[in-house]
């Protein structure tokens, strides 16, 4: 009888111990869960284009609207970005990682407004081509921020200058099909 008392006891507690893991596990699935739910999201929002016009005289600007899309606020945001002329599909765009232009906090539902200036020498030199669709003109970036649980996140942004065939369309810059991504 002391010996089924003892196989007894130990089955009980091996399922006591069995309920706690998975006790365990449902908690650890409902924080990660809680956590999606509640952190920051940084996303591109919109891009908008002064200056590129081809007889326009402007210094070109292109506003990069980024947007905390999540319910908690991105801590110390980084955001490194650059403006490129691709002349091939297969040509590498890079980010100088080392060159964070902004360090900032964005709410839920905040923007930051990144503007990317480009020299006009470099303009002149380009702005044929891309009107001519002879070469792409490119911006893209990277976006890195902490979320209100201490997790480093970032987002990859690209984005390209398309050249209506209309000159009544003008031009635009529209999300490109590769190169964004976040975590």
């Amino acid at each position: 009888a002391a010996e089924d008392m003892v196989c007894e006891a130990k089955k009980m507690t091996k399922a006591a111990i069995a309920a706690t893991e998975a006790a365990r596990d449902a908690i650890e699935v409902t924080r990660k869960s809680s956590q999606a739910e509640l952190r920051a999201y940084i996303h591109l929002e919109n891009i908008e284009i002064t200056g590129l016009e081809p007889g326009s005289t402007e210094v070109p600007r292109i506003a990069v609207v980024l947007k905390n899309h999540g319910l908690t606020p991105a801590y110390k945001v980084r955001d490194m970005g650059a403006t490129q002329v691709l002349y091939s599909e297969d040509a590498h765009l890079t980010i100088d990682d080392d060159v964070p232009r902004t360090n900032m906090d964005i709410g839920p539902s905040q923007q930051l407004t990144r503007t990317h200036f480009l020299k006009v020498a470099t303009w002149k030199q380009y702005k044929d081509d891309v009107f001519a669709k002879r070469g792409d003109l490119y911006i893209f970036g990277r976006v890195i921020y902490e979320d209100a649980f201490g997790e480093t996140r970032h987002t990859n942004y690209r984005a390209k200058l398309f050249v209506h065939k209309s000159p009544e369309m003008g031009i635009e810059m529209v999300v490109s099909a590769e190169g964004n991504e976040s975590t």
